[in-house]
């Protein structure tokens, strides 16, 4: 389900949302998607699965990178998959831990630690990113790779909550 969930995510964004943000925003670098819906499945697949989120979510992103990469003139380092891996489960890792350091008693709600997880994996993946595609302009691509996956990240987190609240109303009604 969670490489299902990726490489849905993953078309809608790829399918969808970058054409409309290639109209609209032209000069955004072209591997720098402003909307990244995976984001928000890599970091629920750690959350809820801790690193064997790895395994199931490796083969879905390596589809994704070939069929986004191979016709399309996409430059997208061969590596990039596995460090935006990396990165949110390091990023996931690090925020479990600040969390332990700063609520010794009781965590605040999940989806507050989810979006903290989530921006703290996006820094991650940003540098990642950013070092083995861009480079030369690290600024411009970790603020491009943060705003994707926070924008994508909420937006995901929002479309599970009303897919999950159709569920059960639709359940509710169906008995």
């Amino acid at each position: 389900t969670l490489t299902a969930g990726y490489i849905v995510t993953y078309t809608l964004a790829m399918g969808f949302i970058k054409p409309t943000q290639t109209i609209l925003l032209s000069e955004v670098a072209p591997q720098i998607g402003l909307l990244f819906l995976p984001h928000g499945i890599r970091v629920l697949g750690f959350h809820y699965f801790g690193w064997k989120a790895i395994i199931y979510l490796l083969p879905g992103s390596y589809l994704m990178w070939i069929l986004a990469v191979f016709g399309n003139n996409v430059p997208l380092h061969p590596l990039a998959p596995i460090a935006s891996i990396s990165a949110t489960y390091l990023g996931v890792i690090v925020a479990n831990l600040l969390f332990e350091l700063r609520y010794k008693i009781s965590k605040p709600t999940e989806w507050k630690f989810l979006l903290f997880a989530g921006f703290v994996s996006s820094i991650a993946n940003a540098a990642s990113l950013s070092f083995l595609q861009n480079p030369d302009d690290l600024i411009y691509s970790m603020i491009g790779y943060t705003t994707g996956d926070m924008a994508g990240m909420a937006l995901c987190l929002i479309a599970i909550m009303y897919f999950f609240r159709f569920l059960r109303h639709y359940k509710e009604h169906s008995d």
